[in-house]
């Protein structure tokens, strides 16, 4: 009789299907979200009814140092009755998983139908850093010319980093009254160093650098601030001095240059 009765239960418990797996995933992401659906094969469509998925922030990718990974703290486990998963608020250019386990549930049984990890990879964004000033007597400058240099974001910053830096953008233009305000240049310079020449002596001039990410458009909100001033010169000495009188008590004087 006891034979019969474990029998009987063996009999109707439900078993994990070898042939059953999740198919068809389709995948939509942007910096900060994705959404997922998936499929069945037919032959076990109609046996599951819940899908269990873990979500998991595994790395952001601008950080070099596995010390910034994420930890088990990072994991959001959610109980799904449709193949479709949406999620918003993510981190930019950031490493997710996401396991997705189909379950056929009953009232005394769980039985585990399929699984599947996907892998997602959030696009980049604006950065949220902004290139460092170097030491003062890095700028290297003359009467007519100036080198502007600066240093990457400090990579303790690199949560904020937002993806993978490319570039620099940059605007340069004069300060003082006796040269235009507008802006003389802009350009993107894939180094630390910009020269500018043929500047006026004893000028101030500023240099505006913007960190670019690849494949993100540029934040103009966060920009490094540099200004020199070009050294003075030495005059050149007068030539062609000619003196005539201009009264009885006054003289014209005149030179070159």
């Amino acid at each position: 009789m006891i034979f019969t009765l474990l029998f009987g239960l063996f009999l109707f418990q439900p078993q994990v299907r070898a042939d059953c797996s999740i198919t068809q995933v389709q995948k939509n992401v942007t910096s900060t979200s994705f959404s997922l659906s998936w499929s069945l094969l037919p032959i076990c469509q109609n046996k599951v009814n819940l899908y269990k998925v873990s979500i998991k922030h595994e790395a952001w990718k601008a950080c070099n140092s596995t010390l910034f990974n994420s930890s088990e703290e990072d994991i959001e486990r959610v109980d799904l009755t449709e193949p479709r998963l949406e999620r918003l608020n993510l981190h930019p250019y950031s490493d997710y998983s996401v396991d997705i386990l189909a379950v056929d549930t009953g009232y005394t049984y769980n039985s585990e139908l399929a699984n599947k990890t996907e892998k997602i990879t959030t696009l980049s964004a604006p950065p949220e850093t902004k290139p460092l000033a170097p030491p003062q007597d890095q700028i290297e400058r003359d009467e007519h010319s100036i080198r502007f240099r600066w240093r990457r974001p400090d990579q303790s910053l690199c949560k904020q980093q937002n993806g993978k830096l490319d570039s620099f953008y940059v605007e340069f233009k004069g300060l003082d009254p006796w040269v235009s305000e507008q802006v003389f240049m802009n350009d993107t310079i894939t180094g630390n160093a910009y020269p500018a020449f043929d500047l006026l002596p004893f000028t101030n001039y500023e240099l505006l650098v913007f960190g670019k990410n690849l494949d993100a458009p540029l934040n103009k909100n966060l920009k490094l601030r540099l200004q020199a001033r070009t050294l003075p010169s030495t005059p050149k000495v007068p030539a062609n001095l000619t003196a005539n009188a201009a009264s009885d008590q006054s003289i014209h004087l005149q030179w070159e240059p």
